[in-house]
């Protein structure tokens, strides 16, 4: 089980999240603030558990599992829904293609507390070769 994994991901979004052309102040962290400022992504981690070994007990390879959350709320006459959704593409793009990681579901939620507030929730999985520290 490799614990590194996880940060380098989160960095990583964080730069490609920091140079997109438009990303409307997206904040991107580990960990919901208190007192969050939208749009507001959520990079979380559900499962990381070793798998398997091969060959030898040093060979090994993990499960990973990571949840993504978007919230936005409607900026001037950008819509909360056209904000997420762009996140999200834009999230997935970097998390499928730039990382490796196989997107598990999408969904949409708004909030019953906060009706201002659209969520779009992500999971993704992967195997992780921990020697070579690669998404396979």
């Amino acid at each position: 089980m490799d614990i590194v994994v996880y940060d380098d991901i989160l960095n990583g979004l964080k730069e490609y999240n920091r140079n997109l052309a438009q990303n409307y102040g997206n904040n991107i962290v580990g960990i919901a603030p208190i007192n969050p400022t939208y749009p507001l992504t959520v990079f979380d981690e559900i499962r990381n558990q070793a798998n398997a070994a091969y060959n030898t007990p040093y060979d090994k390879v993990s499960s990973l599992g990571y949840r993504v959350d978007i919230f936005a709320k409607t900026k001037g006459n950008i819509t909360k829904q056209s904000i997420a959704r762009k996140l999200a593409k834009d999230i997935d793009n970097f998390l499928t293609n730039h990382v490796g990681l196989l997107q598990v579901s999408w969904n949409i939620n708004e909030l019953e507390n906060d009706s201002s507030i659209y969520q779009i929730t992500l999971t993704y999985s992967a195997n992780l070769h921990e020697n070579r520290r690669t998404i396979i």
